[in-house]
């Protein structure tokens, strides 16, 4: 299966039914991951989408986006926006769900690793360490541990 585009981030869902790829083109398409058929599009970001990534029930997908430094959050079966975060950063670079869906993960180009409620968008803490842009993050299986890494040549562990 080819999915034509030009893209940049992408996601199978926990599930494995769906992938999702974001990128230029400042939307999210969703694919069927057995028949390669577009199941959705989800448009809103104002810049380029670094960054998607699926709930762990599969309902839900986060997306960062550049220049507009907003997750958002979005309803796969309906495509509507949940949830849209402001996060005072320039670029999100990279996001992801905790284990249990409850808190998102990103980070950003300012340096830090950032969580933040998925039902409210508070911020809940902020982690400071990178010399310089945060370009991934990921958590542990167990959701112990939250690893990133970045431009200042790191990976931390926290």
């Amino acid at each position: 299966m080819t999915l034509g585009g030009w893209w940049e981030a992408l996601a199978f869902s926990p599930d494995g039914k769906r992938i999702a790829a974001s990128g230029w083109c400042r939307r999210i398409n969703i694919w069927n991951a057995v028949t390669g058929a577009l199941e959705r599009t989800l448009a809103g970001h104002d810049d380029r989408v670094l960054s998607v990534a699926f709930s762990p029930d599969s309902t839900r997908i986060v997306s960062g986006s550049r220049r507009d430094g907003t997750i958002k959050i979005w309803n796969t079966a309906t495509g509507d926006t949940e949830l849209t975060i402001s996060t005072g950063q320039y670029s999100v670079n990279s996001v992801i769900f905790n284990i249990d869906g409850k808190r998102i993960i990103s980070g950003g180009d300012d340096g830090t690793v950032r969580i933040w409620d998925v039902h409210s968008g508070a911020q809940q803490l902020v982690l400071h360490g990178h010399e310089g842009s945060v370009s991934g993050v990921d958590v542990s299986s167990d959701g112990h541990c939250i690893a990133s890494c970045g431009g200042d040549n790191t990976v931390r562990v926290w």
